[in-house]
């Protein structure tokens, strides 16, 4: 059987397309790479790209060269060729035709990109994309295109309650998640920490369907910026303290206590974690110490 052909096959490659060449080459590292080269057939009419246009035989203008990633074919790194057609349009003008195994402007194919989005859902991006060959910042621009499709599609009438905390990497990049409580579920994750955060939420939140005015309780760490943003978006809700920090907060008063006292009582000293625990689980000899 022709090689030809059964790549074409293999790559479900729908008319016009067909694969004309396969090449194994040496690249970096002395690792081998698989190149396939997709071409179109002589005489081949495609319609013009734009959404709402009907003509469907506009004439070849010229052909651009392409290289996409696609997944390993075995245990070899695939990459697709093709000379992308551009064809022109008496009413839209030059218009190159979409590719149907990448998206417009994407450097690897739609499965290549399925295989990379969907383990990121549980798994560390850098680590992910070193198992299939990518660069973690070519994932991460994957994940970011299908995550702006994804969020046209959300719709956050009926949300009634917000839960917002801010969290950083040792002091910087600082990032806000932003959550409904009642379905645990992340409505938006927003750059900074402060009350200019709350209102950039505030407006995407409006932008799909949001209605402030429904949002009652608002629950939040004890960050000023934050108490400042929610006084004005929304300002009616009641604004709640939630457990976590309220609990971390009086842990750490605790233990500011018993380290100024174990100065002058030795006792004290080495019994951090004990005065963390519910009096039910401590041992009599914690209980006596406590005492």
């Amino acid at each position: 059987m022709d090689t030809t052909l059964l790549f074409t096959a293999a790559l479900q490659s729908p008319d016009p397309w067909r694969v004309s060449g396969v090449e194994l080459r040496d690249g970096e590292g002395g690792r081998r790479e698989l190149h396939i080269t997709i071409g179109f057939e002589p005489g081949s009419c495609f319609s013009c790209p734009h959404a709402g246009c009907g003509r469907e035989a506009c004439p070849m203008h010229d052909v651009r060269d392409r290289v996409w990633r696609r997944l390993n074919f075995f245990r070899y790194e695939a990459f697709i060729h093709a000379g992308v057609p551009r064809v022109s349009c008496p009413e839209h003008g030059v218009r190159a035709v979409p590719v149907p195994w990448a998206r417009p402007g994407g450097g690897s194919t739609l499965l290549f990109g399925a295989m990379v989005v969907e383990p990121a859902k549980s798994r560390p991006v850098a680590g992910m994309a070193g198992r299939v060959g990518d660069h973690d910042t070519g994932s991460w621009r994957f994940i970011g295109h299908y995550v702006d499709q994804a969020r046209l599609y959300e719709d956050h009438t009926g949300v009634g309650a917000i839960g917002i905390d801010g969290t950083s990497r040792k002091g910087h990049r600082c990032i806000t998640v932003l959550a409904d409580p009642a379905q645990r579920d992340v409505i938006r994750v927003v750059p900074g920490r402060d009350a200019n955060t709350v209102e950039r939420f505030a407006v995407d939140f409006m932008d799909h369907n949001g209605d402030p005015n429904r949002v009652t309780p608002v629950t939040r760490d004890m960050s000023p910026g934050f108490a400042k943003g929610i006084r004005e978006h929304p300002p009616d809700a009641a604004r709640v303290i939630d457990r976590f920090h309220v609990v971390r907060h009086a842990n750490g008063a605790v233990d500011k206590v018993r380290r100024t006292q174990a100065g002058r009582d030795p006792l004290l000293r080495r019994t951090r974690y004990p005065w963390l625990r519910n009096e039910e689980g401590l041992t009599g000899l914690r209980l006596e110490t406590q005492a």
